[in-house]
């Protein structure tokens, strides 16, 4: 006679068996399709790179440096004797570069590709069409010159950067809102016309408060988002100042655009104490 607690075991051994057999043949078709992944993956002056399928172009997937931590970095042109078209993601991210040479000839660099680096410049060549989001955000970047050809700039492409001035070629048709995010922007040339996301081009540095874009330097007439031709737009931000009353009565914060003065707030005041200016 068999116990039930037998066919219970058998049960739970049977279970085991089976999902065990399940996790094996996941684990060896993950392994097939790595496999197939990187069946066109070589290596050459520590660059990674894939054939792009055409058997005339690659994309570089990964890189290490052969001798060790570098701070300026040569994109060669080709790899394997085939042109270098692509650069993936997050490829050159977190290197530690302060400057880098892209050769005329890639078209795509995706997402944060030179993303946490301390690049301070950088040209984008104009054979570029594609550039994916946070491609060069959180570097120290002070001055770009975008490819002519780019139509779109997408998120984060530039954000936490120390850019002041910004040209906008005239074949770029949208911004992404924060494109441009956590930048000291002063000025933005649009060389075209262009497609404006809602809230408009959230250009600003953290410790500020952007007040909006205006047509002159005076910041008199508002800019009304219309972008007939090339122009040229100025941010407007403000500095707001707390006043810390030290356990006395409180005082209201001010708004004081840069260079200006702050209006002289009313003495606080608190029992037992003679207020003694700020």
């Amino acid at each position: 006679m068999i116990s039930k607690w037998s066919v219970c075991a058998s049960k739970i051994k049977s279970s085991i068996f089976r999902k065990e057999s399940i996790l094996l043949i996941m684990i060896l078709l993950v392994t097939a399709l790595l496999s197939s992944l990187s069946v066109n993956a070589a290596t050459e002056n520590g660059f990674v790179y894939d054939d792009n399928g055409d058997g005339t172009t690659v994309k570089i997937t990964g890189y290490t440096s052969p001798t060790g931590p570098e701070k300026s970095l040569n994109i060669p042109e080709t790899l394997g004797g085939k042109k270098v078209t692509s650069i993936g993601i997050n490829v050159f991210a977190s290197k530690d570069l302060e400057s880098v040479t892209i050769p005329d000839g890639v078209t795509t660099i995706a997402y944060g590709a030179f993303s946490n680096n301390k690049l301070t410049h950088v040209t984008i060549p104009d054979s570029v069409t594609t550039i994916g989001g946070h491609a060069f955000s959180r570097n120290k970047l002070k001055d770009i010159v975008i490819s002519e050809n780019l139509t779109a700039i997408e998120e984060n492409i530039f954000s936490v950067n120390e850019l002041e001035n910004v040209i906008i070629p005239k074949n770029v048709k949208t911004v992404d809102g924060p494109a441009f995010y956590n930048n000291p922007l002063k000025t933005v040339v649009f060389e075209g016309t262009l497609t404006l996301p809602d809230p408009i081009l959230t250009f600003y540095p953290e410790s500020t408060k952007f007040k909006g874009w205006f047509l002159e330097k005076a910041f008199s007439t508002p800019w009304n988002n219309s972008v007939p031709g090339s122009m040229t737009i100025y941010a407007k931000y403000i500095y707001t100042i707390s006043f810390n009353a030290n356990g006395g009565t409180a005082v209201a914060p001010q708004d004081v655009a840069p260079n200006e003065k702050a209006t002289p707030p009313v003495a606080t005041t608190n029992p037992g104490y003679t207020f003694d200016g700020w």
